[in-house]
């Protein structure tokens, strides 16, 4: 029996997954630079009755090498994978009312299109993706993309405040407690990481005012565990979300079209 992967190419990281016949699923990554070099390393930890691929991806060129890969078979028995990637004009579960859809990162259209089918009730939706970026998508109660942000994560701040001072070191340890840090050490901690908090939590109070709707909170990435410890307005965590808006694009892409 065929089965179906999906993988999601980050800045740094390339993830893939797929599902067992319960729904669950089994993920593995390494970094974006290292299967971009051997994409067939990535591909080998996927079960070989996997014969569909849905790509999303943020870096075209590691793209074009995992599709190039993808579209010559190992042997003649094997034939072609079937391939599907996430790409702006693809067809979507709402309507689109950003400005530049041109522009929109994949990986953003597809954790928003996850979040609407999946757990919308009757409400709009949030979608936060917390990683080398934190990235808000907001799907409304009309079933409208209205847009987002775009802001730095935990580390890029890190590196930022290590590159851009003559004396602070780069820390990414997770600060104790209490905001007052009473090192240096745990001075760039607090500042870090509960000023990213307190700015992620800030956003969603922001959006929910300027929309005047709940939204369903959903975040997904490195950071979203974290985050939804400290945060109770998120709603669900689910650390798959982009490669489940991957395969849900697929699905989507396939029904005949209502006339």
């Amino acid at each position: 029996m065929s089965m179906h992967a999906a993988i999601d190419i980050g800045n740094t990281r390339c993830k893939i997954g797929w599902t067992d016949a319960d729904g669950i699923w089994t993920v593995r990554s390494a970094p974006t630079e290292s299967v971009q070099a051997d994409p067939g390393a990535l591909m080998a930890e996927a079960p070989p009755e996997v014969r569909a691929v849905s790509i999303v991806s943020v870096v075209p060129a590691a793209a074009l090498v995992i599709r190039e890969f993808l579209e010559a078979p190992a042997s003649e028995s094997d034939g072609r994978m079937d391939l599907f990637e996430v790409l702006p004009g693809c067809r979507l579960p709402f309507e689109m009312g950003y400005r530049t859809p041109e522009t929109l990162g994949n990986d953003r259209l597809a954790a928003a299109a996850a979040a609407w089918m999946e757990y919308r009730g009757e409400t709009g939706v949030l979608v936060l993706d917390a990683g080398t970026a934190v990235t808000f998508e907001v799907v409304d109660g009309s079933a409208t993309y209205r847009g987002g942000s775009i802001g730095p994560g935990p580390a890029l701040l890190s590196r930022a405040l290590g590159s851009g001072t003559a004396q602070l070191p780069d820390i990414m340890d997770l600060p104790g407690p209490s905001a007052i840090g009473r090192s240096t050490a745990e001075a760039i901690q607090s500042g870090i990481h509960w000023g990213f908090r307190e700015s992620v939590a800030g956003m969603i109070r922001r959006y929910r005012s300027e929309l005047e709707d709940q939204l369903l909170v959903v975040a997904t990435g490195g950071w979203a565990a974290d985050l939804a410890q400290h945060i109770p307005e998120i709603a669900v965590v689910d650390p798959h979300l982009v490669l489940r808006g991957a395969v849900l694009l697929r699905e989507l892409s396939a029904r005949p079209v209502a006339t």
